[in-house]
């Protein structure tokens, strides 16, 4: 069960979206229970599409805030991770301006950062690994991604699952990363 601002929501099949709710402080607050565990596991596969599909059309929420003690999840910089920070779940989609992710992230799923149409720079911790497709699929303002660990990327081609090698010292241009990440959205990425 979660508490989302006084709404409480106990099953995804009943209400799986939330439509962006118009929250007056803009600030979102989750309480774990048991019944959630499944979320704070490195087992994304339900997890993180459950968050998409929950705060995806929530546009004018700015942060995540948690109750204290919650071993689920975790928030730093008003983003959702794992309590772990290991797996990075979902962006606020009114968050703008630069931000730096957790050292210690390993995992960005699929359309982590879609539709966060006011941030311009991202930094990348040297601790990712992965990246899913769509990270930053319709974020408009994108100007940068600074990959702090350019080597070692190559992209999954989503129809057929061949990998290709991408060049070092294309992501150790932050401009170039951008674009990279444009032209392969559909595309996961790996870091060996």
């Amino acid at each position: 069960m979660f508490l989302i601002s006084g709404i409480t929501v106990s099953s995804f099949t009943s209400q799986p979206y939330i439509f962006d709710l118009s929250f007056k402080e803009y600030v979102l607050r989750l309480y774990a229970a048991e019944s959630v565990k499944i979320f704070g596991s490195n087992d994304d596969k339900f997890g993180l599409y459950v968050f998409y599909r929950m705060f995806g059309f929530c546009t004018k929420l700015e942060k995540f805030v948690l109750e204290e003690n919650n071993s689920y999840f975790a928030v730093y910089d008003g983003i959702l991770y794992n309590g772990d920070f290991s797996v990075m779940y979902t962006v606020p989609k009114a968050i703008r301006g630069k931000i730096t992710l957790h050292e210690g992230l390993a995992k960005i799923g699929n359309t982590a950062f879609s539709g966060c149409v006011n941030l311009t720079e991202v930094t990348l911790p040297a601790s990712v690994t992965n990246l899913g497709s769509y990270v930053f699929n319709d974020c408009s303002a994108l100007e940068k991604v600074i990959f702090t660990n350019p080597a070692g990327w190559s992209v999954i081609n989503p129809v057929n699952n061949n990998s290709m090698p991408i060049n070092e010292e294309d992501l150790a241009d932050t401009v170039k990363a951008k674009d990279l990440l444009s032209d392969y959205i559909s595309y996961k990425w790996q870091r060996a």
